[in-house]
């Protein structure tokens, strides 16, 4: 469920589809079926954000004329949530969390069997539940664990925008090394995990992202 203005948006899982509550009207407003098993849900000022958790797609509906599009994630997606400088994070239920910005579609690795719901902390920092499910002889049990990701939103390692993650996107951050928010050789496209340094966690997300297109 999410709260947006008047609106209270509502996914059912089993019924494929999002529904838009009007709580000036006490109706049902709107109604977006042939979701492939609609789970998380967020929003910011200009769109719905739906993790479609039977598929590999966030759905992105426009508030203001209800069209709605698939933005791919190529993960099985649970929840989202959305920071205050615009980027979207997701949570899979493979375990990996996500980041997907107009710049940057990033997948992390995390040492649990699967992810629960995530939400944004103080400075930004991504918080997210990992649980572990247990079988005996018995129900299945869970056991859950909290989870900080990192502070702030990653950008691109293309640092020079040319297309591709290389040597020379590697070079400018290390031109760029020790230098912090406010120096006057600091430049912001090389401080990757924008953290207001540039240090060796901005040259290995270069690093991992070597020879990648469109990062």
């Amino acid at each position: 469920m999410y709260l947006g203005g008047d609106y209270v948006w509502i996914t059912r899982y089993d019924a494929n589809e999002v529904k838009r509550f009007n709580r000036l009207t006490e109706t049902f407003d709107a109604n977006f079926t042939d979701i492939n098993k609609p789970k998380g849900i967020c929003g910011d000022s200009n769109h719905i954000f739906v993790a479609e958790s039977g598929g590999t797609s966030i759905i992105a509906i426009n508030k203001e004329n209800l069209a709605f599009s698939r933005i791919s994630a190529d993960k099985t997606l649970t929840y989202l949530c959305i920071t205050g400088k615009g980027s979207l994070w997701w949570t899979s239920i493979n375990g990996s969390i996500g980041m997907l910005s107009r710049i940057y579609n990033y997948t992390y690795g995390i040492k649990c069997r699967s992810s629960g719901s995530i939400t944004t902390g103080p400075n930004n920092a991504i918080l997210f539940s990992g649980r572990n499910i247990y079988y005996y002889l018995g129900p299945p049990y869970v056991t859950c664990a909290l989870y900080i990701c990192m502070r702030g939103d990653i950008k691109s390692p293309d640092v020079n925008g040319d297309g591709i993650v290389n040597m020379r996107d590697i070079t400018e951050v290390i031109l760029d090394f020790n230098a912090k928010e406010g120096d006057g050789r600091y430049r912001p496209q090389c401080d990757i995990d924008g953290d207001g340094i540039v240090n060796m966690r901005d040259v290995v997300i270069a690093i991992l992202n070597f020879n990648k297109r469109g990062a």
